[in-house]
């Protein structure tokens, strides 16, 4: 298993969009009309020539490079 060093401030926030998101499934955001759209939109963002089966899976394991290994 890997660690990663992050600051607090990021695990902080990342700690806040974990329990926002959570809620928005609770609530059902998957069914808003335009999910799917946003969706893809977002990850093209990160990962311009995604295809159908790209992921926020895949956005998170490019964003992993941004931090440094510790162990």
């Amino acid at each position: 298993m890997k660690y990663y060093k992050i600051s607090e401030d990021k695990l902080r926030k990342l700690l806040e969009d974990s329990l926002e998101l959570s809620m928005l499934n609770w609530d059902g955001v998957d069914n808003w009309t335009w999910y799917g759209e946003s969706y893809r939109k977002l990850i093209k963002e990160y990962i311009p020539n995604a295809d159908e089966d790209t992921d926020f899976s895949d956005v998170a394991t490019l964003l992993l490079k941004d931090y440094e290994v510790v162990s």
